[in-house]
């Protein structure tokens, strides 16, 4: 029905906002289907639907632009932004940056 369908996409956008604002810490499926309140398996696919994005890549891409716009703005340390955004090293903050378009940052 048309309500249930806007009660989810109201969910995925409270998924979606709490990507937005959590990106730099530990964010795996299962917490983000929690703040939707579904199943992982209905959550990932109703993303993937809302956003046209996984909920990871959704992540990794906020985490990319986050990063690309610290390094526009002269921060030097690599390491040190790719930790704050919520990357593992500089190394999975170079692919992110490569796989958004963000090469130059």
């Amino acid at each position: 029905t048309r309500s249930a369908r806007e009660e989810v996409r109201r969910r995925l956008r409270l998924a979606a906002d709490h990507i937005d604002t959590c990106y730099a810490k530990p964010l795996d499926l299962a917490a983000m289907a929690r703040v939707a309140c579904l199943s992982r398996w209905h959550f990932a696919r109703h993303f993937h639907a809302e956003f046209g994005l996984s909920p990871y890549a959704y992540l990794l891409r906020k985490r990319a632009r986050v990063a690309a716009r610290r390094l526009a703005a002269g921060a030097d340390e690599r390491e040190a932004v790719a930790l704050a955004c919520g990357f593992g090293s500089r190394f999975a903050l170079a692919r992110a940056l490569r796989r958004f378009g963000h090469e130059s940052a």
